[in-house]
């Protein structure tokens, strides 16, 4: 599997996540966004953000293995 492929399968991995896990993903890994200013947009606790982040990524996971 070349980059691209890896690219493109990762991309449509992330679409197929729900709310707000693909959000919150997206803005910790590629935004580089605080798991705190993460939790302060959502107004929820940083607690909230962690587990939503560590769903996302298990999801993630899930579904490329397929």
């Amino acid at each position: 599997m070349t980059w691209e492929e890896l690219s493109e399968e990762t991309e449509k991995a992330l679409n197929q996540l729900e709310e707000p896990f693909k959000e919150v993903f997206i803005l910790h890994v590629l935004g580089n966004v605080s798991m705190k200013s993460i939790s302060e947009a959502y107004g929820k606790s940083e607690s909230w953000a962690r587990v939503i982040f560590y769903r996302a990524r298990q999801k993630l996971l899930s579904i490329l293995e397929k």
